[in-house]
């Protein structure tokens, strides 16, 4: 018998993420989307951990908009009771969240030909700086970047 993907509601998974954070566990899913492309993909696969630290400008969290879904998109400004996040592909920045609506961090995004472990500097470093730049995040140059990170660890 073939195995089947599990596919549930936002809500559900926004339920699930919740409570594994809660626990200090980790959680990967299948993302569906095309707000942070190209850097997350339709199709990829993230893993989310509970936020350990504080939470920098560049990093891609999971957070529980003011509608009540689950966002992933990456932080562009810090306030003393708040992040304003934006999805790379989108023109405008998203509502302030406040802290207690981040469920977890992006550490790692796996898709087609590639695998990236936020936690190493070099691709932390892609994440924040390459794919950030209008430049370049629209270039035919992302798949190549993206196999040369996943190379390099």
């Amino acid at each position: 018998m073939e195995e089947r993907p599990l596919e549930i509601s936002n809500r559900a998974l926004l339920s699930i993420a919740e409570i594994l954070m809660q626990e200090g566990r980790s959680f990967s899913f299948r993302v569906k989307g095309l707000s942070m492309s190209p850097f997350i993909s339709n199709g990829d696969i993230v893993t989310i951990q509970p936020l350990k630290g504080t939470v920098r400008t560049g990093d891609v969290l999971l957070v529980k908009n003011s509608f009540g879904l689950p966002v992933i998109h990456r932080v562009i400004k810090k306030t003393g009771s708040e992040v304003v996040t934006k999805g790379d592909a989108s023109v405008e920045p998203d509502e302030p969240v406040a802290y207690d609506k981040i469920v977890g961090k992006v550490v790692k995004i796996q898709g087609k030909g590639y695998n990236f472990h936020l936690k190493f500097p070099f691709k932390y470093l892609i994440a924040r700086g390459v794919f950030n730049s209008p430049v370049i995040r629209n270039t035919l140059f992302i798949p190549l970047l993206k196999r040369i990170a996943s190379l390099l660890g």
